[in-house]
């Protein structure tokens, strides 16, 4: 059942909004036990998934990340998605109301995440930067996506993907470093503020509350130059996601679900079809049909998806190829740049 300040839509999945802050950006923090999945939802907001500690999982569609501390996830706003993790984690909630956003990437994208990224992410997620909800957060309460056109910092290719963050031209180098030294010095001089829950249910609001502080304004603008920091550090990392439909088909599917569960099966089509008790060619038909790839693309989708886990925990290449079934490592390997566009070795750390 949805909670409360969620809806439902026709589709099945749940509608998560984030609560509205004074800034572009809000951050919740929770520690997700290992092997929890949360149910497929989305968020009117963008948001920025991303693992303090652990290694967190991302599906949307037919696609799936894989996400340690060093990589993070834009989501855009209305994309349909789960998020888990297999060992536990430490997530990190970063929603950003599209109509304060100055980047406009329209799809799923991972991004570097670099040590210094980190660290604002952290200290934006503690209490001392964390602002109450006043009446400029209460007039956002409900906010329509803007088009892409509404964003200037765009970079379209032809095929409607967006790669990067385009920068404007007067935002250089410089202009960009006095912001992060400007956070840097206010961090050691910050005024804690009252802490804010990250509730989807609205406050009534009272007297107190439609009062502004003057120590909020300037709380806010602190962290307004900080976001500001974050926006321009956000680097997409080339690759292109894992993953594959799985057939609707009960011979199909029974197949899929055993290489699923042990993607280092050695079985060829043929022994899988007399395992499903139809013929290797309806067997190959029904991959082809139903997830528009073929038999052996479906496996190397498996297999990679699979390693991208082991990979993350920092696994031995021999190790993880062995374990996904691949008879070498430069065999694992070459698949793996064939397929995603980059070696194993750079897909976390490059």
């Amino acid at each position: 059942m949805p909670q409360p300040g969620t809806s439902q839509p026709n589709d099945g999945s749940v509608i998560f909004p984030a609560a509205i802050g004074d800034t572009a950006m809000v951050f919740g923090a929770g520690v997700i036990s290992a092997g929890y999945w949360f149910d497929t939802h989305e968020h009117p907001q963008h948001q920025i998934a991303w693992a303090a500690r652990g290694v967190i999982a991302v599906e949307i569609g037919d696609g799936y990340w894989v996400l340690p501390p060093t990589r993070a996830l834009w989501i855009p706003g209305g994309t349909r998605h789960r998020t888990g993790t297999a060992q536990g984690a430490t997530m990190r909630g970063i929603f950003v109301a599209p109509d304060r956003c100055p980047v406009s990437l329209t799809t799923p994208t991972m991004l570097r995440v670099s040590p210094l990224l980190r660290e604002l992410f952290d200290h934006l997620t503690g209490p001392d930067t964390a602002l109450a909800r006043g009446d400029d957060a209460e007039r956002r309460e409900h906010v329509d996506e803007p088009t892409a056109s509404e964003h200037p910092r765009t970079d379209t290719r032809t095929d409607g993907m967006v790669t990067a963050a385009t920068r404007n031209p007067a935002d250089n180098a410089a202009a960009r470093g006095e912001r992060a030294e400007a956070v840097r010095f206010e961090q050691a001089d910050e005024n804690p503020v009252s802490a804010r829950p990250l509730t989807d249910a609205r406050p009534e609001r009272t007297a107190a509350a439609t009062t502004r502080n003057p120590a909020d304004d300037n709380a806010a603008a602190r962290r307004g130059r900080a976001e500001a920091v974050i926006f321009d550090l956000l680097e997409p990392v080339e690759v292109i996601p894992v993953g594959a439909r799985r057939p609707v088909d009960a011979r199909a599917g029974r197949v899929a679900d055993a290489m699923t569960r042990d993607p280092a099966d050695p079985r060829t089509l043929a022994e899988f079809a007399a395992d499903a008790a139809t013929s290797p060619r309806t067997l190959a038909r029904l991959f082809l049909v139903e997830t528009g790839i073929s038999f052996g693309q479906w496996r190397t989708q498996i297999r990679l998806a699979a390693s991208l886990p082991l990979l993350a925990e920092g696994l031995p290449i021999a190790r993880i190829a062995g374990r996904v079934g691949y008879a070498t490592p430069s065999a694992y390997v070459a698949a793996f740049r064939r397929t995603v566009g980059v070696s194993p070795g750079r897909y976390f750390t490059g």
